[in-house]
């Protein structure tokens, strides 16, 4: 019997073989970041878990990547936004004056609200922090989902400051990182021609965000 966790690592392979085949073929930029988990579910099965940024092998609006079908063998996706953290959450909010719908949608997209994400980059946790990144804010565990949070919200925070609470840049910079969004000279994330130096997965990931945050002011 084939080792269940052999099997992902096989797709996984797969996965990445051919998204490195497409961007090559094609210069589509993919993220770097496919989140990925593995538990086990009450079937026994690894579940492997995707950023929102993955999506079909081809050009996709944001609205589609909302919608595509992801391996996933536990429906982590169900129930958008758990409450499970909204304690940690708004504590975190209250204590560096950030918008907890904002934060909500940030951890939905980077970890699917999973404390044990952990992307092909090293990013881990609820808000998938650097390891570099963990370190600076003073998060000794990353996958302790109260220092994850914390350290995820001061770290947000701090992109606000840097941008005067430009929401699209902050983002940007949390995505991106700081650096590349300084170096790309990006001043204004509402001019096509200024998004246009951005990664378009970057595009995405804000635009997802914002679309989120929509939806949770409205529910």
């Amino acid at each position: 019997m084939i080792d269940a966790a052999q099997k992902v690592r096989e797709v996984m392979g797969q996965v990445e073989a051919r998204l490195q085949s497409v961007g090559q073929s094609t210069g589509i930029s993919f993220s770097s970041t496919l989140a990925v988990t593995m538990e086990s579910s009450a079937a026994g099965q690894p579940k492997v878990v995707y950023n929102d940024a993955f999506a079909k092998f081809k050009p996709v609006t944001s609205a589609e990547l909302e919608t595509e079908t992801r391996y996933d063998f536990s429906q982590a996706d169900a129930g958008k936004y758990p409450d499970t953290y909204d304690d940690m959450i708004r504590d975190a909010c209250e204590r560096y004056d950030v918008d907890m719908a904002l934060v909500k949608a940030v951890i939905r997209a980077e970890s699917a609200y999973n404390p044990g994400a952990v992307s092909r980059a090293g990013a881990m946790g609820l808000m998938q922090l650097m390891p570099g990144t963990a370190a600076g804010l003073g998060v000794t565990d990353a996958y302790d989902p109260q220092q994850n949070i914390d350290g995820g919200v001061r770290y947000l925070r701090q992109m606000l400051d840097r941008y005067d609470g430009d929401v699209r840049l902050a983002l940007a910079s949390y995505n991106w990182g700081p650096g590349a969004v300084r170096n790309s000279g990006v001043t204004d994330l509402t001019n096509p021609g200024q998004i246009s130096k951005i990664p378009s997965s970057t595009a995405g990931y804000i635009e997802r965000i914002l679309r989120y945050v929509d939806e949770l002011k409205l529910s």
